[in-house]
């Protein structure tokens, strides 16, 4: 018998000027956490400073998946659909036990 585990997604959209820092994804990690059965999906649009990805990962259980905005562009664009995206991203994290996907370049041209 195979189960399923149903999640439900939070996606929070940031459109800063700037990257976005680990207190960002943080408080977001926060509001995930206290959903049950969510995963975060966090799009930024002009993608993470360095350390986010640590900070994310670094003792916690990976409930947040981190994505910027070539992936978003991608979707809009039909690429490829947003449950496309968010299921390889789920598969990737699982694969790799990080919360971010790599560049869209690469994922088009070997996976879709």
């Amino acid at each position: 018998m195979v189960q399923r585990r149903c999640f439900s997604n939070l996606i929070e959209l940031k459109w800063f000027a700037e990257s976005l820092e680990p207190k960002h994804i943080g408080s977001f990690y926060f509001k995930v956490d206290g959903k049950l059965g969510a995963r975060g999906v966090a799009i930024a649009m002009n993608g993470y400073v360095s350390g986010v990805v640590e900070s994310v990962a670094k003792g916690k259980e990976l409930k947040v998946l981190l994505l910027d905005g070539m992936h978003l562009s991608n979707v809009i664009y039909g690429h490829y659909t947003f449950p496309e995206l968010r299921d390889h991203t789920v598969k990737c994290a699982s694969l790799s036990v990080s919360s971010v996907l790599p560049r869209v370049q690469s994922l088009v041209a070997n996976t879709f």
